[in-house]
């Protein structure tokens, strides 16, 4: 998307940050069964719409 004509100005190769070492999202592969997933998208509503706790 940087290399778009439209975006060419906010591109500078030589500019772009360095990540010392690769990222770990091993954390992220937890195994999830359909319901706990379910039970934690409830939460997450939760956080956005107090009133379905009612």
């Amino acid at each position: 998307a940087l290399s778009h004509r439209y975006l060419a100005s906010l591109h500078g190769i030589n500019e772009e940050p360095r990540c010392p070492a690769p990222f770990n999202f091993d954390f992220e592969q937890g195994t999830f069964t359909e319901e706990h997933i379910k039970e934690l998208i409830w939460r997450e509503s939760l956080n956005f719409n107090p009133d379905m706790m009612e």
